[in-house]
């Protein structure tokens, strides 16, 4: 795809480990790789972060990646059961915001996966994101 058409950009959305093949792919051929690093995985959030930060790094495809942050603060309550509570507060969602701003400042950016966020979480998200990306370079 990228020989065929070489302006289209392309963005992944990355849900899991990243093994050798797809870190080649993503290399090559992507402009931006989204990595889920959400969820009750039983892992604490800050290792996810970690674990994937290192993959990227180690793979040098950092500096095309972001993380993906969930929010689901207005999930049904059935939902929540299912998936877990994501950054659903304030003081959640800074933590991991400071985390990776603190960590992964060799990242592209940050980016958040909010279809069921409430107007006042993503009001949030958008205020950290400057305080902790533009306002802090």
């Amino acid at each position: 795809f990228r020989r065929e058409w070489p302006s289209v950009y392309i963005a992944v959305w990355n849900a899991g480990p990243i093994d050798p093949a797809l870190a080649r792919a993503y290399r090559t051929s992507v402009n931006l790789v989204m990595v889920e690093a959400y969820g009750p995985w039983g892992l604490h959030q800050f290792e996810r972060f970690a674990v994937r930060l290192i993959e990227l790094r180690l793979f040098g495809i950092v500096h095309k990646s972001i993380f993906g942050i969930g929010i689901n603060d207005e999930s049904s309550a059935q939902t929540l059961r299912k998936e877990g509570r994501w950054a659903d507060d304030p003081g959640d969602l800074e933590a991991q915001i400071r985390w990776i701003a603190k960590n992964a400042r060799d990242m592209a950016g940050i980016g958040f996966f909010a279809n069921s966020a409430s107007d006042h979480m993503l009001r949030v998200a958008d205020e950290l994101s400057r305080r902790y990306f533009l306002e802090s370079q």
